[in-house]
């Protein structure tokens, strides 16, 4: 994690349920940074510097919680190995 933002008012109706989230700018062992949205863990719990993987991928009419196949910013979970 690179840098992070805890999200703690919905942008709008479709993300009420959502809140609050963790959006994060990671910086990948490739060297792109992308800007994300991190998945299982609390906001409370993020700390730069820590590392994560990809756990999927959403497109806009996914559920935040259901994660797709098609094309779409991949989203990241804490890597706990």
């Amino acid at each position: 994690i690179y840098s992070f933002s805890i999200v703690y008012r919905a942008p709008s109706a479709a993300f009420e349920k959502d809140v609050p989230y963790v959006v994060a700018l990671v910086a990948t062992d490739e060297g792109p940074h992308l800007m994300t949205r991190l998945m299982n863990i609390k906001p409370e719990d993020v700390k730069i510097g820590m590392r994560v993987v990809v756990n999927g991928w959403r497109t806009r009419h996914d559920p935040a919680d259901q994660v797709s196949d098609g094309v779409a910013p991949p989203l990241f979970e804490p890597d706990l190995s």
